[in-house]
C-alpha cells in the first residue's frame, strides 16, 4: 500500500473521529476556518493524520474505520464527544476560579529519587 493511500485512510478516519478538532476546547460550536482558531485546529487535524500514517498500518487503520463506522463505535464517539464538552467546561471553570484564588503548586522532589 503506497502512502496516499494510508493518508486517505487516515484522513477518513481523522474525519469520523474529528481527529485534532476542539480537544482544547470541547465545544461544538463551529470555528471559522480563516481564524487563528480554525488555522490552528487544521494544523492540528493534518498533525493528527500524519502521525497516524507514521505510526499505524494500514490494517490498523482499517480495524479503526470499520468499529467507528460500527453502532458501538458510533455511541463511542458520542460519548467522547459529551466527555470532551464535560472536561471543557470544568477546565473553563478551573481557569475562572483559579483567578480569584491563589494556584497551588505541588513541592517537586529532590532529585535522585530521596524523598528526605
Amino acid at each position: 500500500m503506497n502512502n496516499d493511500d494510508l493518508f486517505e485512510k487516515a484522513r477518513r478516519l481523522a474525519e469520523l473521529t474529528e481527529g485534532g478538532r476542539g480537544y482544547i476546547r470541547g465545544a461544538e460550536t463551529p470555528v471559522e476556518p480563516g481564524s487563528p482558531r480554525g488555522r490552528h485546529e487544521a494544523a492540528m487535524a493534518e498533525l493528527h493524520i500524519e502521525l497516524r500514517v507514521k505510526h499505524m498500518t494500514s490494517e490498523q487503520l482499517d480495524a479503526l474505520l470499520d468499529f467507528y463506522a460500527s453502532d458501538m463505535g458510533k455511541s463511542i464517539l458520542a460519548a467522547q464527544g459529551r466527555i470532551r464538552k464535560e472536561m471543557s467546561s470544568i477546565h473553563a471553570s478551573s481557569i475562572s476560579d483559579s483567578t480569584a484564588k491563589s494556584v497551588i503548586v505541588p513541592k517537586s522532589k529532590k532529585s535522585g529519587g530521596d524523598d528526605t
